[in-house]
């Protein structure tokens, strides 16, 4: 049996979203996830960063777009530590500017 993780970044809160900012329950990502988890059983890793995201959109795409100049590495809640049991590993996040939140990288 093949056994997969998901290992994911998703910002849940104001969203931009087809023209709009708008507030979302769950992040678009997590939904995803949950496809995913649902079709194929995979565990889940959400990559959760110490120091949250600001509230605000706008604010966020700023913090965001800094770390992105710095090649910044946010400091996670958690951090996996051994992958080696899993046969498929997906990555899943938003696109920001043409990659992936820095957070993904730590």
């Amino acid at each position: 049996m093949t056994k997969s993780l998901v290992i994911y970044y998703s910002r849940a809160g104001q969203n931009y979203v087809n023209g709009n900012i708008v507030d979302l329950p769950v992040g678009n990502t997590e939904i995803v996830v949950d496809y995913i988890k649902e079709l194929t059983g995979a565990d889940t890793f959400k990559v959760e960063t110490v120091e949250d995201y600001p509230a605000h959109y706008m604010e966020t795409t700023e913090v965001a777009q800094e770390e992105q100049d710095n090649d910044a590495r946010p400091e996670l809640k958690e951090e996996l530590t051994d992958i080696s049991e899993y046969d498929v590993i997906y990555i899943a996040s938003p696109n920001w500017w043409g990659t992936l939140p820095m957070a993904m990288f730590t």
